[in-house]
């Protein structure tokens, strides 16, 4: 399965490795369960970055912040 930037993004908004989350989730759950999460966030995800523009972290940003 090959994500789309766009995609990819959705996922990160929501957790903290994309990569690691989806390879997991295709291994044990399938695709479906990837579409179903960038269905999930992609909106809210838009929303934010639009709102935020340059501003936009995602959630290993913000959790970074967080830390600090």
């Amino acid at each position: 399965m090959i994500l789309t930037d766009e995609q990819k993004a959705a996922i990160a908004h929501a957790v903290v490795d994309p990569n690691a989350w989806a390879d997991h989730a295709l291994r044990e759950l399938g695709e479906k369960a990837v579409l179903e999460k960038v269905r999930k966030w992609l909106p809210e995800y838009l929303e934010e970055k639009e709102r935020l523009g340059s501003d936009y972290k995602n959630r290993a940003e913000r959790e970074l912040e967080q830390q600090v």
